[in-house]
């Protein structure tokens, strides 16, 4: 027997029976497609909160190279922690036309320190020069600073600033996220 549906529709109930299930899957793979989104949205969202609350713990250490007043005596490493936190555990590495390597075990907001350079070989007029700066935050997480510095010995500027710098943080989170 085929009832016709109210309404006058022109679809009779069997028809509605059999198409039953296979809208009933469109609804859950819509739901499981919607639901995939959702979760990817709000890992986002969390990972974004998480790292906003770690900028105002992050530590950023700034280096420039700092000349003397005669091109004879290599320029100073002068590092200063611009960023709201503590860095701790923070090895220095300069390399290139110029070497120094330090260990410094912390350096609080606000800090600077002067570290003193050696030239590699005397009397070069254009120099290159890489620095590395590792350290960890608070949450012991690694942060490493690279920069690169491209200078004439005897031109007058008193600092030298980077022609490079590039940041690599390590946030501390659980594999696959």
């Amino acid at each position: 027997m085929n009832a016709k549906l109210p309404g006058g529709t022109g679809m009779d109930l069997s028809a509605l029976q059999a198409l039953g299930p296979t809208l009933s899957a469109a609804a859950t793979a819509a739901l499981a497609f919607l639901t995939f989104f959702s979760v990817r949205a709000a890992r986002s969202t969390a990972r974004e909160m998480y790292e906003s609350r770690l900028a105002h713990f992050r530590p950023l250490l700034y280096a420039v190279l700092k000349k003397h007043g005669n091109g004879a005596k290599p320029p100073n490493l002068f590092i200063r922690n611009v960023g709201p936190g503590a860095a701790m555990d923070i090895d220095v590495y300069c390399d290139g036309d110029l070497y120094s390597r330090e260990h410094i075990a912390f350096f609080g907001p606000g800090q600077r320190i002067e570290l003193p350079t050696s030239y590699r070989v005397q009397g070069q007029k254009n120099l290159h020069v890489k620095v590395l700066v590792t350290y960890k935050d608070v949450f012991n997480n690694p942060i490493a600073i690279r920069t690169q510095y491209r200078f004439e010995a005897d031109i007058g500027k008193r600092l030298i600033f980077p022609s490079d710098t590039t940041m690599d943080p390590k946030i501390g989170c659980r594999s696959g996220t």
